[in-house]
């Protein structure tokens, strides 16, 4: 499975659900999703790929060694995002952090070490990594809602008989069902399992909270004006929502 910003350089719209702050919680993702998700898969279609399925992996937050409340205290982290993320590296420049761009696999020593404090997950990817150990408080603002999507080569998905394309269709949706069911549960049980361990969840203040919403709007608009995404799919979104 790969995340929308690993599709990002095939399709546009792929990185469309991991806009800055676009999700407050797991209800409007919920009516988003059934809305969007075909227009999606017509969009990876379109761009010479079949979309097998989609599932949610979660809301991404921000969680540091220590506990961050201000702008100071964002201004002084020691910021790890992922290299080749597009949408991280945009966020975090335009609010004036300078970040450390690491593979994710180098991420749990270089929190052992000290070269990095604070890092972007969600509380299950935390435990899985075993970065929960390490993490001591975690903001209490989504910062972003990541899914997962398989593709296929869609001159491939051809190839296969109607008769196979249903079988194969229809395993793929099962288990994005079975995975979007449970990612909800499995979220809350590692959240109130790193609680247990120390965890503490830190509340920006309001002034700091306001500035990153309006940092993600800009960034979100910065890339539409670039037509990295379209207006058309960030427009479905907002409609789905009902804003």
């Amino acid at each position: 499975m790969l995340t929308s910003s690993d599709l990002a350089t095939v399709y546009n719209d792929a990185p469309i659900y991991s806009m800055p702050f676009l999700f407050d919680n797991w209800a409007q993702v919920d009516k988003v999703r059934p809305q969007v998700d075909p227009l999606l898969a017509k969009g990876f279609e379109a761009h010479g790929m079949h979309m097998l399925a989609a599932s949610s992996i979660g809301f991404a937050y921000i969680m540091s060694t220590k506990p961050l409340h201000t702008r100071s205290d964002m201004d002084h982290a020691k910021l790890w995002i992922p290299q080749n993320d597009t949408i991280a590296e945009r966020t975090f420049k335009m609010a004036g952090i300078s970040t450390i761009p690491l593979p994710l696999g180098d991420v749990f020593t270089s929190l052992q070490t000290g070269l990095v404090d604070t890092v972007a997950n969600t509380p299950s990817g935390a435990v899985a990594l075993q970065w929960h150990g390490k993490v001591k408080s975690m903001i209490n603002l989504p910062l972003t809602f990541v899914v997962g999507f398989v593709v296929m080569d869609g001159k491939v998905w051809h190839t296969l008989s109607p008769a196979d394309q249903a079988v194969v269709g229809k395993a793929f949706a099962a288990a994005a069902a079975r995975m979007d069911g449970g990612i909800k549960r499995d979220d809350a049980a590692a959240l109130e399992a790193m609680k247990k361990q120390g965890l503490v969840l830190t509340t920006l203040e309001p002034s700091e909270a306001a500035r990153w919403r309006d940092i993600g709007a800009k960034v979100t608009q910065q890339m539409v004006a670039e037509k990295l995404i379209s207006a058309d799919m960030l427009a479905a979104v907002h409609k789905a929502m009902g804003h």
